[in-house]
């Protein structure tokens, strides 16, 4: 299976949900937006939307300072 991830492509070996990636991938749970094909997936949703072939997913991170 293959998505676009923040704008490349990533190839994914078996179906699995967004916050299965996410966990995968080292990302937080915290303090992240991802948008799945144009639409925002809140976190309660993270774990019951599975990934689709040609999906592009975006995940934006936010960062803390001053």
């Amino acid at each position: 299976m293959h998505c676009t991830i923040n704008g490349k492509p990533v190839a994914i070996p078996t179906r699995m949900t967004l916050g299965d990636y996410l966990e995968s991938s080292g990302f937080p749970k915290q303090g992240l937006v991802v948008e799945r094909n144009g639409a925002i997936v809140g976190l309660g949703e993270w774990s019951t939307t599975q990934l689709e072939d040609n999906d592009h997913v975006e995940i934006i991170t936010f960062v803390a300072g001053g």
